[in-house]
């Protein structure tokens, strides 16, 4: 079985020209691509990745096709052409300056992962607890590398007897 194009293309790249607005329907409410080509009879993810691998003229085009067949909105026919031209620049491929969808979704090389960052902690203090521990524990309370001193703990006392 090969794998469709919605599974080799990255679904956030896609989101931004899936859920962008076609136009505004006769009932006032906006279309959305997603919902368009959904009523359409056509997978949205699956047309998305497949017009993101044409070539600019040929998605506008294909797009273009799609839209006039939807039922007329509040944008004209001679509109469509136009819309067509503007969802197509959301595309990964015909996008020519992609953003991130969130500021802290920034693709930084020389950043490590925050997962990274506190196995790297936890690690360290885990070393120096083992490492630390492993003299005598005395070192630990006397504070004073050379001298030792031998930790007495007094013996009980027994209650007195009303």
């Amino acid at each position: 079985m090969t794998p469709s194009l919605t599974i080799q293309t990255a679904k956030s790249d896609l989101e931004a020209f899936l859920y962008a607005p076609i136009g505004e329907e006769g009932n006032g409410m906006t279309l959305s691509v997603l919902s368009g080509l959904s009523r359409l009879g056509v997978n949205p993810w699956d047309e998305a990745a497949r017009l993101s691998l044409l070539p600019r003229e040929g998605a506008i085009t294909a797009l273009d096709q799609r839209i006039v067949q939807l039922p007329r909105g509040a944008w004209q026919l001679s509109d469509t052409m136009g819309i067509a031209a503007r969802l197509v620049a959301l595309l990964p491929k015909h996008n020519p300056h992609p953003q991130p969808d969130r500021p802290d979704q920034q693709p930084d090389s020389k950043k490590p992962s925050r997962p990274l960052m506190l196995w790297l902690i936890a690690g360290g203090l885990a070393a120096f607890l083992l490492f630390g521990m492993s003299g005598r524990p005395e070192r630990l309370l006397t504070g004073d590398g050379g001298v030792v001193a031998p930790v007495v703990t007094p013996a009980p006392r027994p209650l007195p007897q009303p």
